[in-house]
């Protein structure tokens, strides 16, 4: 094989590159702590969470007219300070 082919053959496809950068950008994410934190939170608040989900699912929101869910969605953030 020639050394030109090689070469072409050792480089990575845009498609390769992109997935690659994806991926180097996930694990530095992951590796911070508070990323760890908020997991851990995610995790000790699992129940709670569902409810929230069951919560939400009984709030009409044909499409369109979402605003009641919005509404309800608003005010569990303020009750969290967000």
């Amino acid at each position: 094989m020639n050394e030109s082919l090689k070469h072409e053959s050792a480089k990575e496809s845009p498609r390769e590159s992109v997935r690659a950068s994806a991926f180097s950008r996930v694990v530095h994410l992951a590796s911070q702590r508070p990323v760890h934190e908020a997991f851990q939170w995610l995790h000790l608040q699992e129940r709670r969470i569902m409810d929230w989900q069951a919560e939400l699912v009984e709030v009409a929101a044909p499409p369109f007219h979402e605003r009641e869910r919005a509404e309800w969605l608003c005010a569990r953030f303020r009750a969290l300070g967000l």
